[in-house]
């Protein structure tokens, strides 16, 4: 062997013939080193509708169905032809981030009231931040995101917002290229428009029909409480959620609900409205007046689990 050759040796030398030292690993503390042990043993449960999704089960069939799917697991639903309905994340978001959102949440609320108002879905203690088109030519930013409070609490939950984003992009790339493909100016929260900070009250059945069509709308829960899960009448599946989960669905097409909690449960809703895509010439159709709610076939959903087979 050529006693010249550089790459005869298994040290890392320079031009110079100098050793390098290797840069020393960071070494993970026993809390993180637990947390990966416990994501490694998660297997996340894949769930595939028997027929492509059509919105709106009729009360009766509601009624008629047996089994409740209670999903407490990390779970991907999606359509046979693989385009992604829910997926849930099982206590993924980091504690440091949980706990800046929970103090500057509270800090807000006793500088900040949020709007309090009763509409179909029941009664709502909510605030608005971000951009917004609905019935205007161009994007505009909410009256409540231009208050102090409101800009302090959005600085301080960045690393989260960016953090999600990760998520995003990593789970869904072609969804997030969407998403980003919106100009940065109109995109406080780095993939998404608009967020709805929801404080202390259980949403009555609803679809968000100014929601993007085709992309996914991501809730957080945050506070203590007990209870509060998220119910989706149209594939009667109950996720059981707590502070540190992640639901991503699709709300413009599934009825949803949050149940009777106690405690405090607030939740960050992160979404893009579906006008947010059209040129400043375009006429706003609301979701209202094109979507009815249809009656399914005799045919009843059905869900096989990967877990199952």
């Amino acid at each position: 062997m050529n006693s010249n050759n550089q790459f005869s040796t298994n040290k890392r030398i320079n031009e110079h013939g100098e050793n390098i030292k290797r840069p020393k690993k960071k070494k993970r503390t026993a809390g993180e080193m637990k947390k990966r042990a416990e994501m490694k043993k998660q297997k996340f449960r894949t769930i595939t509708t028997s027929l492509p999704y059509t919105p709106g089960l009729s009360k009766q069939k509601r009624k008629d169905q047996k089994k409740r799917l209670f999903v407490v697991v990390p779970t991907l639903i999606k359509e046979p032809i693989g385009t992604p309905i829910l997926r849930f994340f099982n206590r993924l978001i980091p504690a440091t981030f949980m706990q800046t959102l929970t103090l500057s949440t509270s800090t807000l609320v006793g500088l900040q009231t949020p709007g309090q108002h009763t509409t179909k879905r029941g009664f709502e203690s909510v605030f608005h931040f971000g951009f917004w088109r609905k019935y205007m030519p161009f994007p505009q930013q909410t009256s409540e995101s231009e208050t102090k409070a409101a800009q302090d609490w959005m600085h301080q939950n960045v690393p989260l917002f960016m953090w999600l984003a990760k998520i995003f992009r990593l789970e869904f790339t072609d969804l997030f290229n969407e998403y980003t493909s919106i100009p940065e100016e109109y995109r406080p929260f780095v993939a998404w428009t608009t967020c709805a900070l929801n404080i202390n009250f259980a949403v009555a059945p609803h679809r968000d029909w100014d929601d993007y069509r085709g992309g996914l709308c991501w809730v957080i829960p945050f506070g203590d409480f007990t209870g509060g899960s998220l119910f989706l009448e149209d594939f009667n599946i109950e996720i059981c959620c707590q502070p540190g989960d992640i639901i991503a669905f699709r709300s413009y097409w599934i009825t949803h609900e949050v149940l009777d909690f106690f405690g405090e449960r607030n939740s960050l809703v992160l979404f893009t409205g579906n006008t947010m895509y059209y040129s400043g010439d375009d006429v706003y159709s609301s979701g209202d007046e094109t979507c009815s709610e249809q009656e399914n076939s005799e045919d009843d959903y059905v869900y096989k689990s990967d877990s199952d087979d």
